[in-house]
């Protein structure tokens, strides 16, 4: 399977620490191609560290969080279109510690599965006391099927969510919403074990 991984970074004082060069060498060995997001700065060291997994290096100013910077990759920097090429598009970020055990089986697995999006953990529903949170997929690492990336949701979900301006908002903007959207929009079926 072709894969693209779209993966951003943000450290306050733009310091890239060892454990990412231990997640992008082995997500390398599974990925097709590796674009690199920067929110905010990341210092000389960093840079250098990014440029042995990638020549895709996408700095822009720190809004959004992982979201924004998923949708300004999509429409700003990388494009749409070329993101349709790939068999699987990945979003994830630097919040991620790992992999405990090689990735390749992890994708592996899921390469057996017929889904049209996946993730690696489910945050269950929350009670707030003033509300429910809906469970959904965590934004750390989100794939993307062809299917997914072809389809008029897709477009329609990134442009119409805003740039999130907190935490919160980027729970409700992007994670709640992608699996209501997808759950219930038009050609979109979740199939996926969330067990």
């Amino acid at each position: 399977m072709k894969r693209l991984l779209f993966f951003v970074f943000y450290d306050k004082d733009g310091i890239v620490d060892t454990y990412i060069d231990y997640l992008l060498n082995d997500f390398s060995k599974s990925t097709e191609k590796i674009v690199i997001i920067i929110n905010g700065k990341c210092n000389i060291e960093g840079r250098k560290l990014f440029e042995k997994y990638s020549s895709d290096i996408f700095l822009r100013e720190n809004q959004g969080y992982d979201a924004g910077a998923y949708k300004d990759a999509i429409f700003e920097y990388f494009g749409l279109e070329k993101m349709k090429l790939y068999d699987e598009v990945i979003f994830m970020n630097d919040t991620f510690f790992g992999p405990f055990y090689s990735s390749q089986i992890i994708f592996q697995e899921m390469e057996q599965r017929n889904i049209d999006f996946w993730g690696i953990t489910l945050q269950e529903t929350v009670d707030l006391g003033y509300g429910r949170l809906p469970r959904y997929i965590q934004s750390y690492f989100i794939a993307f099927r062809r299917k997914v990336v072809e389809s008029h949701d897709f477009k329609e979900f990134w442009e119409s969510m805003g740039t999130p301006k907190d935490y919160l908002e980027v729970c409700k903007k992007f994670e709640n919403r992608l699996m209501s959207f997808f759950v219930t929009n038009g050609e979109i079926e979740l199939k996926a074990n969330m067990k």
